[in-house]
């Protein structure tokens, strides 16, 4: 019993939305915006947690833009984008994170 409560870990999901991007993106922009062929990118942000005490805290918006910057530098933002948060710990040291995963769109 003592194991299981020392080795525990959980996901869940946080949220799926439409469109997400962690810059500002101007709508009227003439050129218009692409939807991504590639798959979709996933980028994390995860703190860690050293005796029940985390260093910090995690963010959604980080983690988007984490898939944003892996997707390259004409992306704007993210559609589809599915965010999850979970934890995991063992014994002293754990690590509490988010991750966002969506298909990249970028400028024409």
């Amino acid at each position: 019993m003592a194991a299981a409560a020392a080795l525990a870990s959980c996901t869940q999901n946080a949220g799926t939305l439409g469109f997400a991007s962690a810059k500002n993106l101007d709508m009227n922009y003439p050129g218009g915006y692409n939807t991504s062929t590639v798959a979709a990118v996933k980028g994390t942000d995860s703190r860690s947690v050293i005796f029940g005490f985390p260093t910090g805290t995690p963010s959604a918006s980080a983690a988007i833009e984490d898939a944003m910057e892996k997707a390259g530098p004409n992306c704007v933002g993210l559609r589809n984008v599915k965010v999850k948060t979970g934890f995991y710990t063992l014994w002293i040291y754990g690590s509490t994170w988010f991750s966002a995963k969506g298909t990249p769109v970028y400028k024409k």
